[in-house]
């Protein structure tokens, strides 16, 4: 963690670190069998049914997600600045954010970001031991509101628990 000048916009970074470009929840066997089982039930209901179009979808969700499984996040250079956060080349401006949330469950430090714009997918980060949590949420408190465990979407909720 160092404080470095944000490539982005040419602002002093207040925090910076290396660090995956999202978060990637580890899955054990039992998910993927879950997982296998929920698609072959969805497979041999839609051949019963002869629901070539849920045959189809449910063939490529599985080859999407097969594929989307396989990529593993890049080490990037993030940085939070006054201005924004960076995640790589990727500068998300604080006036784009409407909210963040910190999830602090060790080993797991991470700082969640709820975008303004609905057509825009939330995402969050990693954030390093070093970095206090409180100094953290002190920073990100001159920029955005805090969002409560209440408020969170059904969705985030529902991918969080499936470790989405």
């Amino acid at each position: 963690m160092s404080k470095n000048k944000n490539k982005n916009q040419g602002e002093q970074a207040v925090y910076s670190w290396d660090g995956p470009e999202y978060i990637r929840y580890q899955k054990g066997k039992i998910w993927y069998l879950s997982a296998f089982a929920v698609a072959v039930l969805f497979f041999t209901w839609a051949l019963f049914e002869h629901s070539w179009p849920l045959i189809v979808s449910t063939l490529c969700m599985v080859v999407a997600y097969y594929f989307y499984d396989q990529k593993l996040p890049q080490e990037v250079k993030i940085s939070l600045s006054r201005f924004g956060i960076s995640v790589g080349d990727k500068l998300t401006p604080f006036s784009e954010l409407k909210s963040f949330y910190i999830d602090y469950n060790p080993p797991l430090r991470a700082v969640h970001f709820q975008h303004r714009s609905h057509f825009k997918s939330d995402f969050g980060v990693i954030f390093p031991a070093e970095l206090s949590v409180e100094d953290l949420r002190y920073f990100l408190l001159t920029q955005l509101p805090e969002q409560k465990p209440e408020d969170r979407s059904l969705l985030e909720m529902i991918l969080k628990a499936f470790r989405f």
